[in-house]
């Protein structure tokens, strides 16, 4: 399966999903890490703090082939609880 890229940068793979509305219409939007913490998305800032990332790392991240098993374990847990308090807002 061929891991979706980031819809705003079309260079990173994306790890933050998102849903907007636009008058009737649902866009659903994938989003790499650097992409999402600028453009501000809750909760970013937690998630790379429990994933041990600095900004400095976003810069070289690479989310498909630099990240260790472990934290690609972190990541899939934290987008989880990233997703429920989204939908929990929403």
């Amino acid at each position: 399966m061929q891991p979706t890229l980031c819809s705003r940068c079309k260079k990173n793979v994306a790890v933050v999903f998102i849903s907007k509305l636009d008058g009737e219409k649902t866009i659903n939007e994938g989003l790499c890490l650097k992409c999402a913490k600028e453009l501000g998305l809750p909760q970013v800032d937690d998630m790379m703090k429990r994933m041990g990332i600095s900004d400095e790392d976003l810069e070289t991240i690479n989310t498909e082939k630099k990240l260790s098993d472990e934290t690609k374990v972190a990541l899939k847990e934290a987008i989880a609880a990233f997703k429920q308090s989204f939908d929990a807002v929403a």
